[in-house]
């Protein structure tokens, strides 16, 4: 679970550009920190389980593994999570 600040792009998005220390997106942090074979290779982008919009801050759910991020999108899905 990581928090995620207001102004931070979950994910690369077609027509914004991705250059320079300003532009890193939360996956290319999470690939950093624990390059692919550390996090879920389900879903679009390794680890996402869920997205925030850029300007929003708040908690995420990150999977490191396939089985973690299938159970987590489960939950979601379902509304068995809460957000207060």
């Amino acid at each position: 679970v990581i928090s995620k600040p207001p102004g931070l792009l979950v994910h690369p998005v077609t027509g914004t550009p991705n250059k320079g220390p300003g532009s890193m997106t939360l996956c290319d942090a999470l690939l950093a920190a624990y390059s692919e074979q550390g996090l879920s290779k389900l879903g679009e982008y390794p680890g996402i389980v869920h997205r925030l919009d850029r300007g929003t801050s708040g908690v995420m759910t990150i999977a490191k593994t396939d089985l973690a991020h299938t159970l987590l999108v489960s939950c979601f899905f379902s509304r068995k999570t809460s957000k207060t």
